[in-house]
């Protein structure tokens, strides 16, 4: 397998740079509107108007690059066409594929309030949870709206289209398709011929949809979440960052330093913890690059300007530094339900009882160091060992976890680790056997892989996105949730008057995504402590309200935190009650506090003043 640390000039990839670069540098542009916004309190429709115009004016350079630097010619129809393909499937899955997070219920309703107020301030205020009259709740990136999602809502808005469909069903389709282009461009650093790079990308792709054996493994964070910032990051924004990083090394430009600028802006606007892990898969390119060939005099002087790319991320996070009110420390509510050590991170990475992805990614390394020659096996050694020995192992594991990551984020630097790189790799060393082969041979041995491969999705021995429990598939495409949550949410909220809400955790996520006029007194118990601590209230509050909440749920026990909640929060303007618990005594309770109106939806009682 030749190496192309001296590349030939492959069209595919490099048409592939340049609509990455171009859909990246839209998301950067409104990483930078969006806190500029926040600071100085535009107006969501101004915001949105600049939003437009800046995006018109990057499609038109990126339009002119296409046509002035990229030669059509070489580009190999057979190959692109596949590689068109596999991208077309992996967005077809996406939109009818989904995995139901929580998650969702953060990154959405802050956008809603400003598509339902567009003319009111953007701030870093969290709109749609309820913290009492003395508290302003700010949360400038935790269980709240980014870049990414504003500027899905500057689409709706602009297009006057519904932002859910925008959110759940156009990011999925295109994030989707952009996942396999992304892997052939990592791929290209060390795989020249193209048909190889899409044999590998078309099978490794298959592959990573059999491994969701655990919550955040592989396949859970591809085409199932792939509206969500987060896959964008491990799933595109990595392996892109990899490819751009060794592009830069071998012919260093400003075009490609600043294609790392915009990569990385772009990522710290589709989520926080790119701040975390984009540097350190920087340093881990940068050292097995630098290791696997001569050192130079100009090596430094590339290495300090590849660094000094990363400065509007290093800038972003100092002013989150001095900004952030909320406790995300070791000890902070959003961490306490996570591992702080190696052993506990590798767990939620790995099923201990069906380890799949554990076994594929042990064997796909062996074959793919096998595979690779000279300088590229070089590289990969060295990136294995870099992973391994700076930041995947049990003794700096806790280091790192209390000092840099957080508990919340550390199991993402599994995905530092050069996979699915070598599962590609070992596919595309299979592409490059069929390749010396007659063509009805290649095809006929590719379409016989490809029956094993969907036969797998099949098999018991494979947990696949078709088969982890939380995942559904939606037919025909649409929002990303449970129906009959959706139908009870939006029943709800049009019988109800605006006001502070306190309603079940089973559908007080949903209710704010369909309402900016009902902010909830409870959402997640993590954030409910997190952020009524920040208002410098009594650990009591909450605990109040996430023991009411569980009484109207369908617990009995929480009767008496339900009382103490009447009594406390009299600001609530309505309640959502299951009917188990809607007893005489619990009516009459809610008639003594002024709840006289009620009506049935479902199998809640609605009570309200």
């Amino acid at each position: 397998m030749e190496t192309i640390f001296q590349p030939e000039d492959d069209g595919i990839r490099n048409l592939i740079e340049v609509v990455i670069t171009g859909l990246f540098s839209i998301l950067a542009y409104f990483s930078l509107l969006t806190i500029i916004s926040q600071i100085n309190g535009l107006s969501f429709h101004t915001y949105a108007i600049l939003g437009c115009i800046g995006c018109i004016l990057i499609i038109f350079v990126f339009i002119y690059f296409l046509y002035r630097h990229i030669n059509f010619k070489n580009i190999n129809r057979g190959a692109f066409f596949l590689l068109i393909l596999t991208a077309l499937i992996s967005s077809a899955l996406a939109s009818i594929s989904h995995r139901k997070s929580s998650d969702d219920f953060f990154y959405i309703p802050n956008v809603i309030y400003m598509l339902d107020h567009p003319q009111d301030p953007m701030s870093f205020e969290v709109h749609f949870f309820e913290g009492g009259d003395q508290c302003e709740l700010i949360s400038h990136t935790w269980g709240t709206s980014v870049s990414f999602d504003y500027l899905r809502g500057a689409v709706a808005y602009i297009l006057h289209i519904d932002f859910l469909f925008v959110y759940f069903l156009l990011t999925s389709i295109l994030v989707s398709f952009l996942i396999p282009l992304a892997l052939y461009y990592a791929a290209s650093i060390v795989i020249n011929q193209p048909f190889e790079k899409v044999v590998g990308v078309f099978f490794s792709l298959g592959v990573i949809f059999l491994l969701c054996e655990t919550h955040r493994t592989f396949g859970n964070f591809s085409v199932t979440r792939a509206h969500q910032g987060k896959t964008l990051l491990l799933a595109v924004g990595i392996p892109f960052l990899i490819g751009i990083t060794v592009r830069y090394f071998i012919s260093p430009s400003f075009y490609r330093w600043m294609t790392i600028v915009i990569t990385s802006t772009a990522m710290v606007g589709a989520t926080s913890s790119a701040i975390v892990i984009l540097p350190m898969l920087g340093l881990l390119i940068c050292v097995a690059y630098l290791s696997s060939r001569e050192w130079k005099d100009h090596s430094l002087k590339n290495l300090l300007l590849y660094g000094s790319g990363f400065f509007i991320l290093v800038g972003y996070a100092l002013f989150l530094y001095i900004n952030t009110s909320v406790d995300l420390g070791i000890n902070s509510p959003v961490n306490q339900n996570f591992p702080t050590t190696f052993e506990g991170h590798w767990s939620l990475m790995f099923n201990q009882n069906n380890p799949r992805t554990l076994q594929i990614l042990v064997i796909s390394t062996a074959i793919s160091i096998f595979s690779l020659k000279g300088r590229s096996r070089r590289f990969l050694i060295i990136w294995i060992l870099a992973v391994i020995l700076i930041f995947l192992n049990p003794l700096i594991a806790p280091l790192l976890i209390t000092y840099i990551t957080s508990p919340n984020i550390y199991w993402r630097l599994f995905y530092l680790y050069p996979f699915p790189f070598v599962l590609l790799i070992t596919f595309a060393a299979i592409g490059k056997f069929l390749q010396t082969k007659r063509t009805w041979i290649k095809w006929t041995s590719f379409i016989l892989l490809t029956g094993i491969l969907l036969l797998s999705f099949r098999s018991n021995s494979f947990l696949s996105i078709f088969r982890y429990t939380p995942s559904q598939l939606y037919f025909p495409p649409g929002y990303k949730l449970p129906t009959n949550e959706i139908t009870l949410a939006k029943e709800i909220v049009n019988q109800i008057p605006e006001g502070p809400m306190l309603a079940p955790i089973e559908i007080s996520g949903v209710i704010p995504i369909f309402s900016s006029q009902h902010p909830q007194m409870i959402i997640r118990s993590e954030e409910v402590r997190l952020w009524l601590s920040a208002c410098n209230l009594p650990d009591q509050i909450a605990e109040n309200r996430l023991g009411a909440a569980s009484f109207i749920g369908g617990d009995p026990e929480g009767f008496q935190d339900f009382q103490e909640f009447l009594e406390i929060e009299s600001y609530t303007r309505s309640i959502v009650i299951a009917n188990d618990m809607n007893s005489d005594t619990v009516n009459k309770l809610l008639n003594t506090y002024g709840y006289t109106n009620q009506n049935a939806i479902g199998s809640y009682q609605i009570y309200w003043r």
